[in-house]
């Protein structure tokens, strides 16, 4: 879970170029945009280490969990790499191409069009979040007083149509401490699993 939260969060940093001052200037400095190539990459092994992450928590919590839970994660993974993309195809595109020239417009709508992306991933997001919280009431693996965080976190998550980042800081805090707990019971439920051999 801290793996793809940080591999993520700093994809979307260094995506983030769609402040309408800073566009020409941003692009009209070259020495920026490697930074901004780093985004993709970055942001797509975070989430694929995501998906392994949530292919193992499924498995973990149960079957009753996999449809909406994997179709959060998917949703997620899907749009969160597409909106990444999306704020950095201008710069990509200028190093790969050094006779193009990027125009300020076309920067901006892409940057946007990243953003709603976002949003639309978030909401991939609090379905996983909300499944979680359905599976917790079930599974005695994970703790109960992360259920009705998890709910907070999917309620927060369906803001994302308003303004995505703080609710994206919001989720990926949360999985990083479902990583870090999961985890640990692992670890627990493994080490209980051998004293009984």
């Amino acid at each position: 879970g801290i793996g793809p939260a940080l591999l993520f969060l700093t994809g979307v940093e260094l995506s983030d170029t769609n402040a309408p001052r800073l566009v020409e200037a941003f692009y009209a400095d070259r020495s920026q945009w490697q930074p901004t190539l780093i985004a993709e990459p970055a942001s797509l092994l975070g989430l694929l280490v995501f998906l392994g992450f949530i292919g193992r928590l499924r498995a973990a919590l149960g079957e009753p969990a996999s449809v909406p839970l994997s179709a959060g994660a998917i949703l997620f993974a899907a749009l969160g790499f597409a909106s990444i993309v999306a704020q950095t195809t201008i710069a990509g595109t200028a190093i790969f191409a050094p006779a193009f020239e990027p125009d300020p417009h076309t920067a901006m709508a892409l940057s946007h069009l990243g953003y709603v992306l976002l949003a639309g991933a978030m909401m991939g997001a609090a379905t996983l979040a909300f499944a979680i919280a359905a599976a917790l009431r079930r599974s005695p693996w994970l703790p109960s007083w992360l259920r009705p965080l998890s709910l907070g976190v999917g309620v927060v998550g369906l803001g994302s149509i308003f303004f995505a980042y703080g609710p994206l800081l919001l989720f990926l805090v949360w999985l990083a401490a479902l990583g870090v707990i999961a985890g640990r019971r692992g670890t627990e439920l493994l080490s209980t699993h051998r004293d009984t051999r």
